[in-house]
C-alpha cells in the first residue's frame, strides 16, 4: 500500500468530497479513476469502502482518449473564466492586478474545485460527441 496514496485519499479526497456532497445536499457512490499506477496502492481499508468506487486503468489506456482534451479543455475553461470573472464585483476595474490577487487569495481550493467541476457540467453531451469526431 502506498502511504501517500492512502494520506491523499482519506485525508484530502474523501474530506473534500463529503464536504461537497454535505454543501450540495447529495449522496452517493463517487467513481475515482487512478491511471498509471504501476505498484499496490489499495490498503483493504480503502477497498472495503463503500462509499467510493476505484477504477485503475492499466497504463497508457486513458491516452486513447487524449485527442479529445484540448476542445474539453478549451470549453472547460472558458466557463471557468466566465464564472470567475462574473464574481468579480462589477464596480471594480477586474484587469487591476491587485484587484485579482485579492480576490484569488479570497477563495480557498474548495472554491475553485467547486467552480471547474461546475464547469465541467456545463458541458453539453453534443460538445463531447463533436470533440469524438475531430
Amino acid at each position: 500500500e502506498s502511504k501517500e496514496f492512502a494520506f491523499w485519499y482519506d485525508k484530502l479526497f474523501k474530506e473534500s468530497v463529503s464536504e461537497h456532497q454535505l454543501k450540495e445536499n447529495i449522496t452517493g457512490k463517487v467513481l475515482l479513476l487512478v491511471e498509471n499506477w504501476t505498484q499496490h496502492i489499495l490498503s483493504e481499508k480503502i477497498m472495503r469502502d463503500d462509499d467510493v468506487e476505484i477504477l485503475i486503468f492499466p497504463i497508457n489506456t486513458v491516452s486513447f482518449f487524449q485527442h479529445l482534451y484540448p476542445e474539453l479543455y478549451k470549453q472547460i475553461f472558458k466557463m471557468f473564466d466566465n464564472d470567475i470573472f462574473n464574481r468579480i464585483d462589477e464596480s471594480t476595474n477586474p484587469w487591476k492586478e491587485s484587484l485579482i490577487e485579492d480576490f484569488n487569495r479570497s477563495y480557498g481550493t474548495n472554491f475553485y474545485i467547486d467552480t471547474i467541476c461546475k464547469s465541467w457540467r456545463l458541458i453539453k453531451t453534443e460538445n463531447i460527441e463533436e470533440s469524438w469526431r475531430k
